[in-house]
């Protein structure tokens, strides 16, 4: 939704996006980490902290955002040992 004022901004001066990028706002560069693998680094170092396994919750503040949706994402696959692993919901 910012992306139009972003590229407004753009025409006066040059825009760097952080932590989540604004892909579309013409932006000159994006300086963040890539939020997949640092998922799959979480999901590495949970299966050292429970080597046999347990029940884990991922707290997430918004749900909807591109970098909740990667981190996550990451975290699920580095547990299941595959790609686009679903974990369960519950309400």
């Amino acid at each position: 939704e910012q992306t139009p004022d972003l590229r407004r901004l753009r025409e006066q001066m040059n825009l760097l996006t952080m932590d989540n990028d604004a892909e579309g706002s013409e932006r000159l560069a994006y300086i963040g980490i890539d939020n997949y693998e640092a998922g799959k680094a979480v999901g590495r170092l949970i299966k050292k902290a429970l080597p046999a396994g347990g029940t884990l919750v991922l707290f997430i503040g918004n749900t909807t955002s591109a970098n909740a949706k990667a981190r996550a994402g990451g975290v699920l696959d580095e547990l299941a040992g595959q790609k686009d692993a679903k974990g369960p919901k519950y309400g």
